[in-house]
């Protein structure tokens, strides 16, 4: 389950053949979701999205997988600081630029929280979750395969996780154009992540004088498409307007439109 979900991008959409020396796993594959364990359950649900067929290889014949658990041979590391360069100016997407990226990781080295969970991904070691008290450990502890390190940084994924020092001034970077919600949180997702960073960013712009005067207090909603009913009172719809500083509530019967 974690290998397949570390590859999702990769695999998803995709029909991928999963080859397991674990002979009871093939038969567990072709039995029906009822007929398993409980546990068994919950992890055939979550690969449901997944179109993988399974297949049993004797271990001696996983060559593949012998290799890779083997101790690797030193190879000299040719340093290329201009791929460096690119490889970073195209991980970090905005609003992170490389002129950022040294201030987040100065801003890390002092950051109690992000010092602790550093600590945890470098000795590959976390404590129990009852250890953590506060609901910040707690979210990094359920994120914790997902968490790697660049050059001093503490990464998500792709995404660099934001100090809580710089929290504001990346929040004011996001805002800058007001998009909005929506896009907001797009373009965050995109580069930048920290707990609760969605719910920072609708308190912001809830808050934000510019979004608020210039905002659609009514936006227009898409059409919706619907069966024609075959007679009266069949489908109903309602809804609720103003008019004369009074609220109105009406509804209209689909198949006579009144």
């Amino acid at each position: 389950l974690y290998s397949v979900e570390k590859f999702h991008y990769y695999i998803y959409g995709k029909q991928t053949v999963v080859h397991t020396d674990h002979k009871p796993l093939v038969a567990i594959f072709k039995k029906p979701l009822h007929e398993v364990s409980v546990r068994m359950q919950r992890m055939l649900l979550k690969l449901l999205k997944y179109d993988l067929i399974v297949k049993y290889v004797p271990g001696p014949e996983m060559h593949i997988a012998d290799c890779l658990s083997r101790n690797f041979i030193h190879v000299e590391d040719n340093y290329n600081e201009d791929l460096e360069l690119f490889v970073h100016s195209v991980g970090l997407n905005i609003p992170v630029g490389p002129n950022h990226f040294d201030k987040i990781r100065e801003a890390t080295k002092i950051d109690e929280v992000l010092s602790k969970i550093i600590s945890y991904v470098q000795n590959n070691s976390w404590p129990e979750k009852s250890e953590f008290k506060s609901l910040e450990l707690s979210t990094y502890f359920k994120l914790r395969n997902e968490l790697t390190m660049l050059d001093g940084v503490l990464c998500l994924n792709q995404k660099l996780v934001i100090p809580s020092s710089l929290r504001p001034y990346f929040l004011g970077k996001l805002h800058e154009t007001h998009s909005g919600i929506v896009k907001t949180k797009l373009n965050a997702r995109q580069s930048i992540y920290w707990p609760n960073i969605n719910q920072d960013i609708e308190n912001l712009i809830g808050t934000c004088h510019t979004c608020n005067t210039h905002r659609n207090s009514n936006p227009k909603l898409p059409m919706m498409s619907h069966d024609v009913p075959s007679g009266p009172w069949e489908i109903l719809s309602s809804d609720i307007f103003t008019f004369g500083g009074k609220y109105f509530l009406v509804r209209v019967d689909h198949f006579s439109n009144g």
